[in-house]
């Protein structure tokens, strides 16, 4: 290494991906039991209605760049493939075969929905809509009956009363109830209890008006919920016939559960070849150094460089010359350091600059070799 050309030395520590990969080949075993004989199987009725591929995602990419430069180890991408398909960490590309049906993509934050009534849902569950509370009121008027949620112990007045609605409403989106409406307001519990019926009376309630996204005002949340259906000029959001969408999303929302079951069921299988293939092509578009080994690829953010012996320091070429009798692991190339006159650090220090500058190859076990 050049005097002026020192590069510090960083701690691996924060490396992102599996700390463990080795120059092994990643065995995938296929456990579907043999058919036996005789046995012919159905073939399946059920036709996908998508269309997947996985790619890698910006944010994925740059980090895999920069671990990759970081500490310039060559990686085998079956073992990066791994480590991104077992972690989700990719992202997929959807199509809907039938052109009649459409994705709906929210403006706001481009979150995908395949239901009008979960994207409703959606909506509540963010701050979107803002509760613009008016003048306070008491209910005197005595009731044979009144109606409790069980869950956070509110109590209504019977659905008859002209205040029933808006006070629902306002109660759903407070607490962010997902349940369907009707649902909820069937699941109310009755009580005759005049004990409770008295405590109604106590209560001091606030008529309410919903406002959706800083804009247009409602009296009930049927109005906001057909504001939102209806959808004027694209307003709250978008039709789509392709989308992307991380991969971890289909397993973390509810309400995408029958595209995580499509996927599952027709396409899971291919991701592996799908981000092997994508992680080819990208090192090609960066420039980086790929080559086969044993029928596996590998992959180096470094080129292979020749180098003149003549240039480089001491320490330099007495790590190339142990190293042209054949390939060392990185121990015991430090274990050497004392015999060259040279501190741990400073060992490693100069191996790290040889890796950067395409001289030497360093692999995930920790073997290092001539380019």
């Amino acid at each position: 290494m050049s005097q002026n050309n020192e590069t510090e030395i960083e701690s691996l520590a924060d490396f992102e991906f599996s700390p463990n990969w080795e120059e092994k080949k990643v065995e995938y075993k296929n456990k579907q039991k043999p058919l036996s004989k005789g046995y012919r199987k159905k073939k399946s009725t059920i036709r996908p209605k998508l269309v997947f591929k996985a790619v890698i995602g910006n944010g994925l990419l740059e980090n895999i760049k920069k671990i990759l430069r970081k500490d310039g180890i060559t990686r085998n991408i079956a073992n990066i493939t791994k480590d991104i398909t077992e972690k989700k960490l990719y992202v997929l590309k959807i199509e809907l075969i039938d052109n009649k049906e459409k994705f709906m993509v929210l403006n706001s934050n481009n979150r995908v929905y395949s239901r009008a009534n979960d994207l409703i849902t959606g909506i509540i569950l963010s701050n979107k809509i803002k509760l613009i509370y008016e003048e306070k009121f008491s209910i005197d008027k005595e009731f044979d009956h009144i109606l409790i949620d069980t869950v956070t112990e509110t109590i209504f007045p019977p659905k008859s009363h002209n205040l029933f609605n808006n006070l629902i409403d306002v109660h759903i989106l407070e607490n962010k109830i997902t349940t369907d409406r009707n649902n909820f307001i069937e699941n109310l519990k009755t009580s005759r209890d005049k004990d409770i019926i008295n405590k109604l009376k106590e209560e001091t309630f606030r008529l309410c008006k919903l406002q959706l996204e800083n804009d247009k005002t409602f009296d009930s949340f049927e109005s906001l919920k057909s504001e939102i259906i209806e959808n004027k000029k694209l307003k709250y959001y978008t039709f789509k016939q392709r989308i992307s969408i991380a991969s971890k999303e289909i397993y973390e929302r509810k309400e995408l559960s029958e595209i995580k079951g499509e996927f599952e069921r027709f396409y899971a299988g291919k991701v592996h070849q799908d981000i092997n293939n994508c992680l080819k092509v990208i090192s090609k578009q960066m420039n980086f150094y790929g080559h086969n080994y044993n029928k596996e690829s590998y992959i180096c953010a470094y080129q292979p460089k020749k180098f003149d012996k003549d240039e480089l320091n001491e320490t330099s070429n007495k790590l190339i010359q142990h190293l042209q009798k054949g390939s060392a692991n990185i121990g015991e190339l430090i274990s050497h350091s004392e015999n060259w006159e040279l501190t741990k650090t400073d060992c490693l220090k100069e191996i790290k600059w040889l890796i950067k500058s395409g001289i030497l190859r360093q692999y995930e076990s920790g073997k290092i070799e001539l380019t």
